[in-house]
């Protein structure tokens, strides 16, 4: 099967012909439970440990985490335990893969080869039953790259017809932790006009939650919470729903200055572009106030989604990988 994973720091994504899924990039201990109506929550098991992941972690973990660390993909086993889930959720059967996933611009080029050779071979893990991912192709490419593909690409790969996608363009992927400034023209990278760094989402929204948490201390809610909410416009209180935007506001308006210098700094010549994407979970929540100060000096902008650039895997596998 020809799958695309993103393994992001605030949610993971993936897709195959007919399956997409996300959850929480979260790892949590396990803790067996007591009785329930419902039916108890099922650990991964993985070189013999029990772990909770995503929702389920984030519920009934007696100890859950995230990951910020830059060298994630390459070292401990965080990266490969939500690498497992997203399998365990896409198929429930011991599959051959073909896989391509990515990286942050700013660790492409250190993290990229050891990225592939880790994730060649075998993953063995078990939850309803044992299962085992032989991974025989391996394409690792920058997030953002995934995202241009997701709009210049057709299902199957093909340069999809009528696109502005594959002349000069620009391509805004924010996220949890990271900001990946992408030019291309005609599919190729120009490295003048490209550039990634750390500055991303989670911070921000771990900093909203504590403004909730302060007003509303019977609540304390993750950064993967909040960026659900700041989504929806409201949080839950006591079975009511409470508008965010007097938290959010105040903290995501300072990124939104930060993200347009940093734009400008990196696109020095816009003037160049045909069309510009912003895209990501940070581009959902951050795209329409970011268009509509970008104003007249960009190109037309469109605003993309959280799923970009684990579809845009998708096609590139299935335009690069033989059957």
């Amino acid at each position: 099967m020809k799958v695309g994973i993103d393994i992001g720091y605030n949610y993971v994504k993936a897709v195959r012909k007919g399956s997409m899924v996300a959850f929480p990039s979260i790892v949590g201990t396990y803790r067996a439970g007591t009785y329930s109506l419902a039916d108890r929550v099922r650990p991964i098991v993985i070189g013999g440990k029990q772990w909770l992941v995503g929702d389920a972690a984030l519920e009934q973990s007696a100890y859950s985490s995230g990951q910020r660390a830059d060298d994630w993909a390459t070292t401990g086993e965080f990266w490969d335990i939500l690498l497992c889930e997203a399998f365990r959720l896409l198929t429930p059967a011991s599959a051959r893969a073909q896989l391509v996933t990515g990286l942050p611009i700013k660790d492409y080029e250190q993290h990229a080869a050891n990225v592939k050779s880790r994730l060649m071979g075998d993953l063995t893990f078990e939850a309803m039953r044992k299962q085992t991912i032989t991974i025989d192709q391996v394409l690792v490419v920058t997030q953002s790259y995934g995202a241009l593909c997701a709009h210049a690409l057709n299902q199957s790969g093909q340069v999809a017809a009528g696109t502005p996608w594959t002349g000069n363009v620009g391509v805004a992927d924010i996220g949890g932790n990271t900001v990946n400034l992408l030019v291309a023209d005609n599919l190729r990278e120009n490295p003048q006009f490209t550039a990634g760094d750390g500055l991303g989402l989670l911070s921000a929204l771990g900093q909203i939650g504590g403004l909730i948490h302060a007003d509303y201390p019977g609540l304390n809610p993750k950064a993967h919470e909040v960026s659900q909410w700041v989504v929806d416009g409201t949080f839950p209180y006591h079975g009511t729903d409470h508008n965010i935007e007097p938290y959010s506001e105040p903290v995501l308006s300072p990124i939104v200055d930060m993200l347009l210098a940093r734009i400008a700094e990196t696109w020095r010549e816009p003037g160049r572009m045909g069309a510009v994407l912003i895209t990501g979970g940070g581009g959902e929540l951050l795209g329409p106030a970011l268009k509509e100060r970008m104003g007249d000096e960009y190109p037309p902008v469109t605003i993309g989604s959280r799923w970009d650039n684990a579809c845009g895997y998708l096609k590139l596998a299935n335009r690069v990988f033989v059957k």
